[in-house]
């Protein structure tokens, strides 16, 4: 028996899950593949999906990422970081948003993600604040910033460079929200979150 579709809660945007990084503090194992619990720790952004137009993986083809379930986009031009990825997203966007988020991000909650949704206005970008950092890797960004994104990328300038030349509008999480923007950056972050998903 076909299971019912889960209608999207994001109509005009599509998730882009970005796993072509380094992970030069993770010895360079591809973090999107790294297990947690007893799944990969990006196929928890992959269960995000649903709620999406349309979901791909922007990294390497051949390294494994196709077992996640979602068609990879490779980098168009790689070794340009996380910008360099958020361009190709934006360049292969079948839809007005995207939802760009880093694939060692586990904890990403959907109401958070429907907070950052519900604050567009008129906005180019909608990006979520904790204490006052940016979270630019958990963050919708409209296709139009796509010329922007590649002329940084090619500039190795930062996801901050293109959120401030953005109308960016910001969100600030409370503690609970917080959470959504975790990312595993070191083996001790990637320690603790084992323990949690025990």
């Amino acid at each position: 028996m076909t299971e019912p579709r889960v209608s999207p809660r994001f109509e005009g945007a599509s998730l882009f899950i970005l796993a072509g990084g380094k992970a030069t503090r993770m010895q360079g194992v591809n973090k999107a593949l790294i297990p947690l619990g007893e799944r990969p720790m990006a196929s928890y952004l992959v269960d995000l999906a649903p709620h999406f137009d349309d979901a791909r993986i922007v990294g390497p083809r051949g390294r494994g990422l196709e077992a996640l379930g979602l068609p990879v986009v490779p980098d168009a031009v790689p070794g340009l970081g996380p910008l360099g990825g958020l361009a190709t997203a934006l360049a292969a966007s079948r839809t007005r948003w995207v939802f760009a988020v880093a694939c060692d991000m586990p904890l990403v909650q959907l109401p958070a993600i429907r907070r950052l949704w519900e604050a567009r206005g008129d906005a180019n970008a909608v990006v979520p604040r904790t204490e006052g950092e940016m979270h630019p890797l958990h963050a919708f960004y409209h296709r139009d910033l796509g010329e922007a994104a590649r002329r940084l990328a090619l500039e190795q300038a930062s996801m901050q460079a293109l959120v401030l030349e953005s109308r960016a509008a910001f969100v600030d999480f409370d503690d609970e929200e917080a959470s959504s923007t975790v990312n595993v950056n070191t083996p001790d972050v990637l320690h603790d979150l084992r323990r949690a998903f025990e």
